[in-house]
């Protein structure tokens, strides 16, 4: 019963952690699709500053000096699209240069919630064909084995300590 239980939670991680590189392939495409947006409003933006002689920075500063709450939530909102757009620029540059285990990484600790939230809405599981499926799979797999092993030598600790505890007085 033990190993057949430590095989089911193996090929649970493995089959868990070998939809990672797929969930991580269709993030990366909404991340080019973000950034294309992004960058194509940026630029209309800095457009429209250029248009009226100033520089986009001089723009934004105006907007929020400007006693209009609306100039000023555009300043913001503009403001927060240049450092979403640089973090994700970040992000996908670091997705063309690591391994599969740092994409999966830099996924789980630098990730964009709009884009994770996109993407599990529509991701569908698919069967790993590839080697990054494959080594996530055993990555996975490993992970399941560590969880069986901790849980078996936490409980087999806690059978011998509660044993020696139990102590019985004859009167």
């Amino acid at each position: 019963m033990p190993r057949l239980i430590t095989l089911i939670v193996a090929m649970l991680f493995g089959g868990v952690f070998s939809q990672a590189p797929e969930f991580q392939q269709q993030y990366r495409q909404r991340l080019g699709g973000a950034l294309d947006e992004l960058s194509r409003a940026i630029a209309q933006f800095d457009a429209d500053a250029l248009a009226v002689g100033v520089t986009p920075e001089v723009a934004i500063s105006r907007l929020k000096g400007n006693p209009d709450a609306l100039a000023r939530r555009r300043a913001d909102a503009e403001v927060e699209a240049l450092d979403r757009r640089d973090r994700l620029q970040h992000q996908q540059s670091v997705f063309e240069t690591a391994s599969v285990i740092g994409r999966l990484t830099v996924l789980a600790a630098d990730y964009d919630p709009q884009l994770v939230a996109g993407t599990w809405q529509s991701f569908r599981p698919a069967v790993p064909t590839t080697t990054d499926g494959a080594a996530a799979a055993l990555f996975g797999a490993g992970i399941g084995l560590f969880f069986v092993v901790m849980a078996t030598l936490t409980s087999q600790g806690l059978k011998r300590r509660l044993g020696r505890r139990h102590v019985s007085y004859k009167v």
